[in-house]
This record gives C-alpha cells, structure tokens and sequence, in this order.
C-alpha cells in the first residue's frame, strides 16, 4: 500500500549512453549526443557502447520526474569519438567548431543557447 502523505525522492544517475535502434541497426544516444559519457567509460565508447553510461540524472518524487540534466561534453577529443562512433554522418564543421570554442561544463540552457549558435 502506498502512503499517500508520504514523499519519497530519489536520484535516478545510471543511464545508458546509447541505446541500440534495431530498425537503424546502430546504438543512437538515450539522452542527446551531447551528453558526457562517464570518465570510467571512456576506454569503451568506441567497442562497447551498450555498456557506455552518462552522466545524467533524473529527480523523481512519488514515482513522477520533476527535474533531470546532464553534464554536457566539453572536451572536443571526447565529442569526436561519441559521435564519429555512432553519428559519422552527423560530424560536420558546426558541430566540430560548437565544441572548439567555449562551451560551461555544466548543464543548462546556457551551453544548449551556444551551441544552437552553430547549426
């Protein structure tokens, strides 16, 4: 039975980075192919991207989202394999300058703002 006066948050933090679209037949990104996979993932973006996880989270209270992010890429070394080893097609000159100039680290509109800039 559920307690109806009672609120239960939790963190949700254990997203996959990709998730595998069988009618493509390539892993695409869960979230955006801007998302920061997590640094303990980074040997296997390119070999083993079932496994890759974000770093991303969801706040849920009673079982419903109320609020989510994600830590955005700011390293153009680490973009350009997230997204040359699913999105080969996607790596053009915009994209490649959006993450070569000064992007926050941190989530929020300001670095989704900058990076509209370039397309």
């Amino acid at each position: 039975m559920i307690d109806q006066d009672k609120l239960a948050f939790t963190w949700v933090t254990d997203f996959p980075m990709f998730e595998y679209n069988e009618d493509e037949k390539r892993y695409t990104a869960m979230h955006h192919p801007f998302t920061m996979p997590r640094h303990e993932d980074l040997d296997i973006l390119k070999t083993d991207q079932g496994n890759v996880k974000a770093i991303a989270y969801d706040m849920v209270l009673n079982g419903v989202e109320i609020g989510g992010g994600s830590l955005r890429i700011y390293q153009s070394d680490i973009q350009e394999k997230s997204v040359r080893s699913n999105w080969s097609y996607f790596w053009k000159k915009p994209v490649k300058n959006s993450v070569s100039c000064w992007m926050p680290s941190n989530s929020g509109a300001l670095s989704s703002w900058w990076l509209c800039l370039w397309f």
